[in-house]
């Protein structure tokens, strides 16, 4: 069965979802629904042969869309999303879910009522780097999960059509588009030891309204004591992505870096030591390089995505679900909670 495609949005990311989905085997990219002239311009010359229309309504409305992936500013989710259920439709939604619990809320009931399928677009689970050190701690080569560190640096947004990512109200906050991501690898990759307990956060911006915060990081604290640190910079330059992860019997890092986030060119590499016994001293064994099954970055995290997609359809089990995008949000809206109150905040997740 070919699952067919409608697209709610063709700008930046609209359009590599377009591309994405358009060579993908077992999908077909059916319709396009852009909100002006000028991109529903560049969406004829790049997809002749699929529908166009500058009513995402009556993209909707169509028979031959099984599956809508909603790429608008953040704000919008919520209405696009529920507006696709009722319609019938499957849904892929771009990260973050809302901007709001409540509204995350709306979404999953709307969902639930349709019967279709609410996938969110967290794509660094499939990454040959950030989602292989989910298969070391779930293989067991690092032994009991400890603690986890993910720094981001980078130059500043895009500013986004019209400038939506610099607007508070309908970007919602910076913490929703990039760190976000982290937000929900952390979880995911300490899925055994239950959920996080509490967090604390810091952070700060160069007088920019609120939520939009040049450097922000938080801490993620669990039951037993282990914890992970998450750390984001968009006041810097390049693109350069760490983490690291550490268990009781070894130890992980990646590194990822390039010019531009979506850089088809960028530098990648992953290390590892296991079999460890905690006797050991300055004089351990060097680590093992590991030779990624398949390039690394959102440019190619994003086929992936479509494909394994196009697959949740066919077996009703998304690759992050509804519940497992509101609680990435629900984290984030506590760190900025940690943050503005200078206090830890426990967690109800």
């Amino acid at each position: 069965m070919t699952a067919r495609f409608g697209v709610i949005g063709f700008r930046a990311w609209g359009s590599c979802y377009a591309g994405a989905i358009a060579k993908c085997g077992g999908a077909k990219l059916t319709a396009i629904a852009g909100n002006t002239p000028e991109s529903l311009g560049r969406a004829a010359e790049k997809h002749p042969d699929v529908a166009l229309t500058a009513d995402y309504r009556e993209l909707l409305a169509r028979d031959d869309v099984d599956i809508v992936s909603v790429v608008v500013p953040n704000a919008l989710h919520e209405e696009m999303a529920v507006a696709a259920f009722d319609a019938g439709k499957h849904v892929l939604l771009e990260k973050p879910m809302a901007n709001s619990i409540s509204a995350c809320d709306r979404i999953l009931d709307a969902a639930r009522d349709s019967g279709r399928l609410l996938c969110i677009a967290h794509e660094l689970r499939l990454s040959s780097q950030w989602g292989r050190i989910k298969s070391l701690v779930s293989e067991g080569r690092l032994g009991d999960p400890m603690y986890l560190t993910i720094e981001l640096w980078r130059r500043p947004y895009r500013s986004g059509s019209d400038g939506w990512r610099y607007d508070s109200d309908l970007v919602g906050s910076w913490m929703l588009e990039e760190i976000i991501h982290f937000v929900d690898l952390a979880p995911w990759y300490f899925e055994d030891l239950g959920e996080p307990a509490s967090i604390s956060a810091a952070g700060n911006s160069k007088g920019r309204d609120a939520g939009l915060y040049d450097n922000f990081s938080l801490t993620l604290r669990w039951p037993g004591g282990q914890y992970a640190v998450i750390s984001q910079k968009v006041a810097g330059f390049d693109n350069d992505m760490t983490a690291g992860l550490v268990g009781t019997a070894g130890a992980v890092r990646a590194q990822w870096s390039a010019a531009m986030n979506r850089s088809d060119t960028p530098s990648a590499s992953m290390r590892l030591i296991e079999d460890l016994t905690g006797e050991e001293r300055f004089d351990i064994s060097e680590p093992q390089e590991i030779v990624l099954e398949r390039p690394s970055g959102e440019i190619f995290e994003l086929d992936t995505l479509i494909s394994h997609t196009v697959k949740s359809i066919e077996s009703g089990v998304p690759l992050v679900s509804g519940e497992e995008g509101r609680r990435a949000v629900a984290i984030c809206r506590a760190a900025e909670m940690a943050m503005n109150e200078r206090r830890e905040v426990d967690l109800d997740l």
